[in-house]
């Protein structure tokens, strides 16, 4: 993410980075208040990074339906609750759609990708 201020509005972008270069995939950006005009740079730097990180977060949809409940419920192995555990750091909120409607991950995840270079960690528990 990318946010900055100036003396009439703050803005903030989602980037995703190939290749050394950023590439934005979504942003905002909004006029200050009259309130807000007499904040100091770093009051204004600070506003558009709060900002960015509130409109930014993260809201997942999955066509898993087990995975929907995954953050309120009893996880059903060791290895859901570790991944529970680690996504509590986040402020997410997931959402179940069906698969005929989601088709972006869905066909990310059904590309003919490689093998990885090495299983993640919690992978191999």
């Amino acid at each position: 993410m990318f946010s900055d201020a100036s003396t009439t509005g703050i803005g903030g972008a989602l980037c995703v980075c190939r290749n050394d270069i950023w590439m934005p995939c979504s942003s905002f950006s909004r006029k200050l208040i009259p309130r807000e005009r007499k904040f100091s740079a770093t009051e204004l730097e600070a506003l558009a990074l709060l900002e960015t990180v509130e409109h930014f977060s993260l809201y997942l949809f999955t066509d898993h339906q087990a995975l929907s409940g995954i953050l309120d419920g009893i996880p059903s192995s060791s290895k859901l609750t570790r991944w529970k555990l680690k996504l509590a750091d986040y402020d997410i909120a997931i959402e179940h759609i069906k698969g005929l409607h989601h088709p972006i991950a869905d066909s990310l995840s059904w590309q003919g990708w490689s093998e990885p270079d090495s299983p993640s960690q919690d992978d191999s528990q």
